[in-house]
C-alpha cells in the first residue's frame, strides 16, 4: 500500500491502462459502461495539494506515475507491512532452555 501526494498547484490525472496496471495488480480493475460491453481502463485523479491514502502498490508500474514521482510532482509514502507476531508462549517455546549451573 502507498500514499501519493500531489505537490503541484494543478490537478493530476493518470490513465490506468489494462495492460500495465491490471497486470501489475493481478486482477482487472477496468469498468464496463454497458452491461456486457467492452471494459474501459480506469483513471486516478489527484487534486492539487491532496494526498490519496492506501492505494495499491501496482500504481508504480504505470510509467506516467513513476515519471511524476521522479520529477517531484508526486510524493510517495510506502506503508510498512507487518508480519504476524509470535505470542509469548510461541516465543518461549522456540527459545532453547538453559541448563542450571550448580
Amino acid at each position: 500500500m502507498i500514499s501519493l501526494t500531489n505537490m503541484t498547484n494543478r490537478i493530476k490525472v493518470f490513465n490506468l491502462s489494462h495492460d500495465v496496471y491490471c497486470a501489475a495488480r493481478g486482477q482487472c480493475s477496468c469498468v464496463s459502461l454497458v452491461k456486457g460491453g467492452k471494459p474501459h481502463a480506469t483513471s486516478l485523479t489527484i487534486p492539487a495539494g491532496a494526498t490519496l491514502k492506501k492505494l495499491p502498490g501496482a500504481l508504480l508500474a504505470v510509467k506516467e506515475i513513476a515519471k511524476a514521482i521522479g520529477s517531484g510532482e508526486l510524493k510517495i509514502y510506502h506503508y510498512r507491512t507487518w508480519s504476524k507476531s509470535k505470542t509469548k508462549t510461541e516465543t518461549a517455546a522456540s527459545k532453547p532452555k538453559r541448563r542450571k549451573s550448580k
